[in-house]
């Protein structure tokens, strides 16, 4: 008996978001640099030529990946940066409080904390750079005495540091917990 025109619509995205999910995978360890179809066909479990078929050249693809983004509950970078200080430190420690994180949203968590370190000109599409957004809020926070004076910089790298390894522990096993006192401590030095 043929397939209906809904069960064919139905294939055709799940398939769609088989591959998104093995970009936002591929992109959590090797950034948008190591994006390409051979590989995205690989990481699906598909060729290449099926992904060509949903997305017809990267830039679609990482159009589609900034999409998929925006309907997920994501660090909001620029939206920390804007409420400062504390409060914009808040936020982005709440989202890694946040125990029921999906697949897809560890692997986009974990690209966002490592793009810093990858200079490809596609990042722009993802919003401002996390390392520069928190140096900010931690600069902020200074100002208002509310934490130590210091190398901003330096303490962002280190609280990107234990929030990659959290996601890393929370993707191998959702038992994982965040310490977010162990992270505030990271602010203090």
């Amino acid at each position: 008996m043929p397939r209906t025109s809904l069960a064919n619509r139905k294939i055709k995205e799940a398939r769609k978001e088989s591959l998104l999910e093995a970009a936002f995978l591929i992109i959590s360890e090797k950034g948008l640099g190591g994006l390409t179809f051979n590989e995205l066909g690989k990481t699906a479990g598909a060729s290449h030529g099926l992904a060509y078929h949903y997305f017809g050249n990267r830039e679609e693809l990482i159009s589609a990946l900034a999409k998929a983004k925006e309907k997920m509950h994501t660090i909001a970078w620029a939206r920390a940066q804007r409420s400062g200080s504390l409060e914009g430190l808040g936020m982005v420690t709440s989202f890694f409080e946040n125990r029921d994180l999906s697949d897809r949203e560890i692997n986009f968590a974990l690209f966002e904390l490592r793009r810093d370190l990858r200079k490809d000109k596609d990042n722009r599409q993802f919003g401002p750079e996390p390392l520069s957004a928190m140096s900010q809020l931690l600069e902020q926070a200074a100002r208002e005495e509310l934490i130590p004076y210091g190398d901003y910089a330096e303490k962002s790298r280190a609280v990107f540091d234990y929030l990659i390894g959290y996601l890393l522990r929370l993707r191998e096993s959702k038992k994982a917990a965040f310490n977010k006192a162990a992270c505030m401590k990271l602010l203090s030095y």
